[in-house]
């Protein structure tokens, strides 16, 4: 009976632990998007997946956005509107990697991070429209995006890392 027990507990902590999201909303482009709350005292988020990164490939579940993306700079949840200051980043899972139905992305002002890998082998990928907020670009943002040529980088952008092995775009 102990063992039922704690073999339950695990299933229940574990079925917890695989979402990286606080709550969903559905974009100005008709795509529900998942979202991680960064600070409650603040009112921002980061765009995250709906499975947590090391479950599973985010987009290998069939539930990518297809066509064109938009990203809003805000979000209501519960009659409060957050700020998105990120999409992915620091252990808030890959958002788009893997997303193959892609094919273009506007990214609203006030957004400051891409995250590590966020649109990583998004196959179909031709273009991406970066905000003047953007600050930070994390590596292997794009890495495997083979039909994005090229990116209009910002004036605001502080921190740009990447990998010449994975780069695949012209910056």
């Amino acid at each position: 009976m102990k063992k039922l027990i704690l073999s339950l507990l695990v299933a229940i902590f574990t079925a917890v632990q695989a979402f990286a999201y606080d709550f969903s909303a559905v974009s100005p482009s008709g795509h529900t998007l998942y979202y991680k709350i960064l600070s409650e005292e603040d009112k921002t988020v980061a765009v995250t997946s709906q499975i947590h990164e090391n479950v599973a490939i985010p987009y290998e579940t069939g539930m990518d956005p297809v066509g064109n993306l938009i990203i809003p700079a805000t979000v209501t949840y519960n009659d409060v509107e957050y700020s998105v200051i990120s999409i992915g980043g620091e252990n808030y899972s890959y958002p788009f990697y893997g997303c193959n139905k892609l094919t273009s992305v506007v990214i609203e002002e006030g957004i400051k991070t891409i995250g590590d890998q966020s649109f990583r082998e998004c196959s179909k990928l031709q273009s991406i429209e970066l905000p003047s907020t953007l600050e930070v670009i994390e590596s292997l943002a794009f890495t495997a995006c083979k039909k994005l040529k090229s990116i209009t980088l910002p004036n605001s952008l502080t921190s740009l890392m990447f990998s010449l092995r994975s780069m695949c775009i012209i910056v």
